[in-house]
């Protein structure tokens, strides 16, 4: 507990000590923290904070993982607590250890209930012995997920790649749950990226937004997804001056079975990039796929290289080589439920041999290993018979309205 003064006035919090498993395999001894509140008079003044601090100190020993639901991530990030790659099942509870300190039965004491899917999303950080950091996936293992979670899974997913750019000189990030924008100096773009306004307050937050992005940019698209709100807001964004352009569609695969990967010549093979030098090889191949400048590539870069390469990152990118000569690339972000596809290009030349296909099979490979069960993309209207090959099917065609300075 925290407390300003001698009051009846605090900040407070608890944890369960449960066993928590990942991959059905790896059991976590976890600090399952529950109900961190403070008083609506005493909020804003650090008191949340300062209990998360103490709590933080008192789990290190004991615990392989610490692990909570959160209502707002951002406030938690900053303590360290991270997002969960993967599915996370609760595997035991132990009913008797709530609070500090205290450490409830012996594990052999406590009958194991049946497993369940771990509700979610979840924030972790990391107790006692391994780095376990993260926060976990709100999507259970099913083969055919509820249509609107799946698409919000695939939204979040796509949100999730525009935050790996704000490491960079002149990106601005509106990240609300209600209302989510990126703008950028040049790329990746300038996105209204999610919109779940309420019927009232629509009209006003829309004037507003159009408000602030004209401060920021002299064009941007408002992406309107099939669980946007409220119901009319195309009709409201015409009427706020944006003029609907065509958008693309979103496919989705089940990662429970793959499909074999596609026949490639002799001599090609596909690496994850490890380091500058293969991060440079994928830098050339996707300004010459996408038909853009080196300097407009970088933006992609430097975000990428900021991020290290580590093979536990949730972003992990790759290059296929014909021999030694790198021929196609593309990068896999995995996010609470949903293992995204970005950034899958090939020049002209090695077009059309089964290159891109197989380095998105690989993608879908590395998911499927760690835990994954649904994939996705935004594809081209020439691409969708080549991720239709891979088991991907159309979910839905965004609608994008586009806004331009006068």
């Amino acid at each position: 507990m925290c407390w300003p003064k001698r009051t009846d006035a605090w900040s407070a919090t608890l944890w369960i000590e449960r066993i928590l498993e990942a991959d059905h395999r790896l059991q976590l001894r976890t600090a399952y923290v529950e109900a961190v509140a403070t008083l609506p008079a005493l909020q804003g003044r650090g008191y949340g904070s300062a209990v998360m601090r103490t709590l933080g100190a008192a789990i290190q020993d004991g615990y392989d993982l610490a692990a909570l639901s959160p209502s707002d991530p951002a406030f938690y990030a900053r303590f360290g607590w991270e997002l969960w790659q993967g599915p996370l099942w609760c595997a035991r509870t132990w009913h008797g250890s709530r609070g500090r300190g205290s450490r409830g039965r012996r594990r052999g004491d406590d009958p194991a209930p049946a497993r369940h899917a771990a509700a979610g999303p979840h924030l972790v950080a990391v107790g006692g012995v391994a780095a376990h950091r993260a926060v976990v996936t709100s999507m259970e293992p099913t083969e055919s997920p509820n249509h609107a979670a799946l698409i919000d899974a695939m939204q979040a997913n796509y949100i999730a790649h525009f935050r790996q750019f704000l490491s960079l000189p002149g990106m601005v990030m509106q990240d609300d749950p209600a209302l989510t924008w990126f703008v950028a100096p040049t790329a990746p773009g300038q996105h209204v990226l999610r919109t779940r306004l309420a019927d009232g307050a629509a009209r006003t937050r829309i004037a507003a937004t159009l408000r602030r992005l004209e401060q920021l940019t002299d064009h941007f698209r408002w992406l309107v997804f099939a669980t946007s709100t409220p119901p009319d807001l195309d009709r409201l964004l015409i009427e706020a001056g944006l003029v609907e352009a065509s958008g693309d569609p979103w496919m989705a695969a089940s990662l429970l079975q793959l499909p074999p990967a596609p026949v490639t010549p002799d001599g090609f093979h596909v690496k994850r990039v490890y380091d500058l030098a293969t991060l440079d090889d994928w830098m050339v191949v996707t300004a010459a796929g996408y038909g853009i400048s080196m300097h407009m590539a970088r933006i992609w870069y430097d975000a990428y290289a900021a991020q290290g390469f580590s093979p536990d990152a949730p972003s992990q990118h790759f290059v296929g080589y014909l021999d030694d000569q790198p021929a196609t690339v593309g990068t896999l972000l995995l996010s609470p439920g949903m293992a995204g596809i970005f950034d899958v290009a090939t020049p002209t030349r090695f077009r059309r041999q089964g290159f891109a296909g197989a380095l998105t099979h690989a993608a879908m490979t590395m998911a499927q290993e760690r835990g994954f069960h649904h994939a996705c993309l935004q594809a081209s209207s020439q691409g969708v018979g080549l991720y239709g090959k891979l088991g991907f099917t159309t979910i839905f065609t965004e609608r994008e309205f586009i806004w331009r300075r006068a």
